[in-house]
């Protein structure tokens, strides 16, 4: 692991975190990161199966459906759609994610 920070390859591990992430510590710099820096996983509340679930459905399903499936709100569903989709536009050969009918909240 690189630390993301400054680059180091000098880390070492530490526990691993509820988004199933092993946490690192730069021997260099002092921070910590961890697998899911820096990606599209990194900065949500919800865990990397249900990031993966939220993407498998978002061609057929909308945002509305989605979140009560995986029992979490509708604005943290909708936040982690739209930063996908932003992401998508920015790296076109992503896989495709189709096209999300976005809803709002009951």
């Amino acid at each position: 692991m690189t630390c993301s920070h400054c680059e180091s390859a000098d880390t070492i591990k530490k526990v691993t975190i509820r988004k199933v992430a092993q946490r690192y510590q730069c021997k260099d710099c002092d921070s910590i990161c961890h697998d899911l820096t820096e990606t599209l996983f990194a900065e949500h509340q919800l865990s990397v199966p249900e990031m993966f679930h939220i993407i498998s459905k978002t061609e057929e399903h909308t945002t509305n459906d989605i979140y009560h499936e995986i029992d979490r709100t509708h604005k943290i569903v909708l936040d982690f759609v739209m930063k996908s989709k932003t992401l998508r536009r920015k790296i076109p050969n992503l896989t495709s994610m189709g096209s999300v009918r976005l809803t709002k909240s009951t």
